[in-house]
This record gives C-alpha cells, structure tokens and sequence, in this order.
C-alpha cells in the first residue's frame, strides 16, 4: 500500500504541475530516445483524468481500482497455467507433442527463450487456447 500511495502522490504532483503550465516541458521529458511519446500507465491515466473531472476518484478509490486490476490479472494468469499444466499432466500424448516442439525450437541449448521462438511454438499455443476454452479463468 505504501508504494501504492507514493505513486499516487508522484502522479498527483505532476497533474499539478501541468495546471501550473509545464505542459510542453514535461512532454519534452517524456519523449523516449527515438522522440516517441512514452505512453502513460493505466496508474497515471486514472489520476490525470480524476484530476480534471469534478467529480474525481478519491486517493482510496483509485487504490481499489489498481489492487482489482493487478490481483485479478495475476489470479486468471495462475488460474489458466494450472489448467494447462493439469491437461499436460492427465494427457501423455499431449504433453509429448508439445516436448518435441520444444526440443525441436531448442535443441540441446540451454539459451533463454526468445520472442521469435514463442512465435514457433504453435503446438503449445493451441493446447493453451484449447485449455482456456475448456476452463476459462473468468466466468462467461
């Protein structure tokens, strides 16, 4: 909670800031190396718009808000990995396809895996769509 408040109080501060005219400097500051905008945090949006809306979020509503949003993202996440690891434990078969695609994209390397190997590993990605169709996280 502490932290919680803290980039509140940050994100607060600098929606002040912006009334008080520093607008076009701190877009200065928030542009990234190739001259990109930096896109704002889902934390930094709630605060700017509750700041401008008269009848904005409270410091304790938009805590809420932000603990629903990171503790359901995290319980559907563990929810939809468990199911899959439990059709991979009760499915032999299942569970060897998706090893030798693995073995296939890797090898005998013990490297990291890369964006660009997620992208070949087909098998695996329908048997976790398979798995979220059968036992969705989220109630329909």
């Amino acid at each position: 909670d502490a932290s919680v408040d803290q980039a509140i109080k940050k994100a607060k501060a600098k929606a002040q800031n912006l009334d008080a005219g520093l607008r076009d400097d701190l877009d200065d500051i928030d542009e990234n190396d190739v001259g990109e905008k930096r896109r704002l945090a889902f934390l930094d949006l709630m605060i700017e718009t509750s700041h401008y809306n008269p009848h904005q979020l409270s410091k304790d509503e938009i805590k809420q808000q932000v603990d629903t949003i990171m503790f359901e993202g995290h319980d559907t996440t563990a929810a939809g990995s468990s199911f899959a690891l439990c059709i991979l434990g009760c499915h032999p078969d299942i569970q060897e396809k998706v090893y030798q695609e693995q073995k296939a994209i890797f090898g005998d390397s013990d490297r990291d895996c890369t964006f660009a190997d997620t992208l070949e590993m087909k098998y695996l990605e329908r048997v976790i769509f398979e798995t979220l169709r059968m036992y969705p996280p989220v109630p329909l």
